[in-house]
């Protein structure tokens, strides 16, 4: 029986293959819909597209900062995310 072919490194996968990995701390009641520590995304994926990806709407946040920097609402779907990122999602603050 022959053996496989090498697998070929990261440089060699095609784009549409390659992905990234995002470590992500949510708190607040937004734990109920996320309670993970990170997430797989394929290249290229916004802050919008990471809050899809772990079931929160954009609506449901207070703040999302990446790599300890906030990240302005109107800008989820432009501020791309690289891998190794971490990004924290904050619930909205309540009270009286």
């Amino acid at each position: 029986m022959a053996a496989p072919p090498p697998r070929p490194s990261s440089a060699w996968v095609s784009a549409e293959h390659r992905a990234l990995q995002v470590g992500i701390k949510v708190t607040g009641r937004l734990v109920d819909y996320f309670d993970g520590t990170e997430v797989i995304l394929p290249t290229g994926a916004s802050v919008a597209e990471a809050l899809a990806a772990i079931g929160i709407t954009a609506d449901q946040v207070g703040l999302v900062a990446v790599n300890g920097e906030s990240v302005a609402r109107a800008q989820y779907g432009e501020r791309l995310l690289g891998d190794g990122d971490s990004m924290t999602v904050l619930a909205p603050l309540t009270g009286g």
